[in-house]
């Protein structure tokens, strides 16, 4: 699906996820291969200049996708605190 003409992608999760809840169509993905190891997935979305200015946003931090990058990391850091800390309780 790879033509980068015609559509932009993502390998990141939450910019993937806030170009969905602006409404951007996801036109496809792909799994691929992680040279760290592993699988990811490319998110493909239409190469528009919409699309383009939130990744611009998105890459420096400016707009409102900062208060999306704040909540998925503090879901990344509660997934942590799940699978890392399996069957331990913890009280503060």
């Amino acid at each position: 699906m790879e033509d980068s003409k015609l559509y932009f992608y993502t390998s990141d999760l939450c910019l993937a996820a806030i170009l969905k809840t602006k409404g951007y169509q996801l036109k496809g993905y792909e799994q691929i291969d992680n040279p760290a190891g592993g699988k990811r997935m490319k998110f493909y979305f239409e190469k528009i200049p919409e699309v383009l200015a939130i990744f611009g946003e998105y890459t420096i931090g400016s707009g409102d996708t900062q208060g999306f990058k704040n909540y998925y990391g503090a879901i990344k850091d509660l997934k942590n605190i799940i699978f890392i800390n399996a069957g331990v309780d913890r009280m503060f």
